[in-house]
């Protein structure tokens, strides 16, 4: 009983999208499983995304037709991005020195 309830509130819990991967489960340690392979993945596009834009801002120099003001303008944009992307996805402060 405690599973099939489990099971229901698995099923109201996710999105269409997420349903139909798990609408043939038979328990809820099936649907468990299934989501917790679906948004692995999600966690690795998001790591590379954190690696690549840390990796920009390290590479970052400035440009010869720039102004000292437009180079710092573009370095904390990035940075911005970099701060909002973890504050989203906290992935083991990427972006950050150890």
């Amino acid at each position: 009983m405690k599973d099939k309830a489990a099971l229901y509130i698995l099923y109201q819990a996710v999105d269409e999208s997420s349903f139909e991967k798990i609408a043939s489960a038979k328990s809820s340690k099936e649907v468990w499983d299934i989501l917790e392979k679906t948004y692995k993945g999600d966690d690795r596009v998001k790591q590379v995304r954190l690696q690549t834009l840390r990796g920009k801002l390290e590479s970052m120099r400035m440009k010869e037709t720039e102004g000292v003001d437009e180079y710092i303008t573009r370095v904390e944009s990035w940075r911005t991005n970099l701060l909002e992307m973890e504050r989203r996805y906290p992935l083991a402060n990427l972006w950050r020195r150890s």
